[in-house]
């Protein structure tokens, strides 16, 4: 096998990647009832009504990820074994939305108020449960699975993840249109369901194996290890530039939550249509992680993150022209984004993956997160922008941003060419 970053072997790979799949499939299940970019956004604008909440739930999610990843990255570079903290992480992450469903089917009705303030806080601490989680698993990924072979792994992840999803959202479809007359309670049932996957997902988390470094040294102290991260982002200028990638693609947070705002404004789309945007993108999801992993597996991921970016700078001007012109066209906007929303994602990690050492993953992740935490206003800034200059403007000035995305990655670097 080739070596890379130093290794020949990888111990583990076929256990791990199973247990991958068997934690994204019903991950993806799970998460297909409670998806960020149209159950959550069009349940808070249910609830509320307010353009500004559906952009600060986004802002929350990604503040909840990134805020405390610096500190949790230090935590986990001073242990050698990791794999535990990933297991408590997705069993919160279950708890929480198990708590949301009980709310929201008590509360929402006669207190909506008390139900945003208390939404709003537990999928805070969801997102900060996700924050720990995506560090230990880049850093099992990086140890356990080859660079070869992780393109191949998001791919089938996608494809099994996927189906469960497109099964997911016709289920959502079929429960929200069913509870109309209560949307509401409808929401409830549907965190409820993510709360169950979310348990039987955790399964597949146990079952991975952790290999432990032979060369581990723990981290200094927590003042010597910010020095030393900031030394990184002076002398590695190649991780400048991928993180100048990441912001611009980022760009598209301004607009992600108004794709189904625009639908139920301007094409009038019902609670129970909601249903068809997400399987569109969890077939998005799923077509996406296949073309992407056979590109990355067979030419790294340079190529994917010109993929993306292209497909970023024209998904704005695709979703406003067939907003305005075709509407029944309009359905695809979703398949796009999910071809590129977590592809773009695990895109960016595992470049940086292929470009360090598995004791410094954690580091680099939550750097790359924390430097480009301006991106976590974003879709607030969305919110605020669309309500007074419209939505094809800022729609536009997204494309202008990915566009500038895909030229940065055009003149990054194949690693492997480096490391094979």
């Amino acid at each position: 096998m080739k070596e890379t970053n130093g290794r020949t072997s990888w111990p583990n790979e076929k256990r791990n990647i199973i247990a991958g799949i068997w934690h994204g499939t019903f991950f993806k299940f799970g998460s297909a009832f409670s998806q960020e970019n149209s159950i959550l956004p069009s349940f808070i604008y249910s609830l509320t009504g307010s353009q500004i909440l559906v952009g600060l739930l986004s802002t929350i999610q990604r503040i909840g990820v990134v805020a405390p990843q610096l500190l949790l990255a230090h935590f986990l570079s001073r242990r050698p074994c990791k794999k535990k903290y990933l297991v408590g992480a997705i069993y919160l992450r279950s708890l929480v939305w198990f708590i949301m469903g009980f709310v929201v089917w008590f509360l929402a009705d006669s207190n909506p108020g008390l139900t945003v303030i208390l939404a709003f806080g537990l999928l805070m601490l969801f997102f900060m449960a996700g924050s720990m989680g995506q560090l230990v698993y880049s850093y099992l990924l990086s140890t356990t699975v080859s660079p070869e072979r992780r393109g191949r792994f998001f791919g089938l992840n996608n494809l099994t993840g996927g189906l469960a999803g497109i099964l997911a959202g016709w289920l959502a479809r079929e429960l929200l249109s069913r509870t109309s007359e209560t949307a509401l309670h409808g929401y409830g049932l549907l965190f409820l369901v993510t709360a169950a996957a979310f348990a039987v997902a955790g399964l597949g988390f146990i079952y991975m194996r952790e290999t432990r470094l032979s060369d581990f040294k723990p981290a200094p102290a927590l003042s010597a290890y910010l020095r030393q991260s900031l030394g990184i982002v002076r002398e590695n200028s190649l991780f400048r530039r991928v993180l100048l990638v990441s912001v611009f693609n980022a760009s598209v947070f301004i607009i992600l939550p108004f794709f189904v705002v625009l639908a139920r404004q301007q094409l009038q789309a019902s609670d129970a249509e909601i249903g068809f945007f997400v399987m569109m993108q969890v077939a998005g999801e799923m077509a996406g992680g296949m073309l992407w992993g056979a590109v990355a597996d067979r030419y790294g991921y340079r190529r994917v993150l010109i993929g993306v970016a292209t497909v970023y700078s024209g998904l704005p001007l695709y979703a406003t022209w067939a907003a305005h012109y075709m509407p029944a066209l309009y359905l695809i906007t979703f398949f796009l984004m999910g071809a590129v929303l977590k592809s773009s994602e695990n895109a960016v990690r595992n470049y940086l993956l292929e470009m360090t050492t598995p004791q410094k993953v954690p580091t680099f992740i939550a750097l790359k997160n924390t430097i480009s935490a301006p991106t976590l206003f974003y879709p607030l800034l969305g919110g605020l922008l669309t309500g007074y200059l419209g939505y094809y403007t800022v729609f536009g000035a997204v494309a202008l941003l990915s566009a500038a995305g895909l030229f940065l990655a055009l003149r990054l670097p194949e690693p492997r060419e480096k490391t094979a």
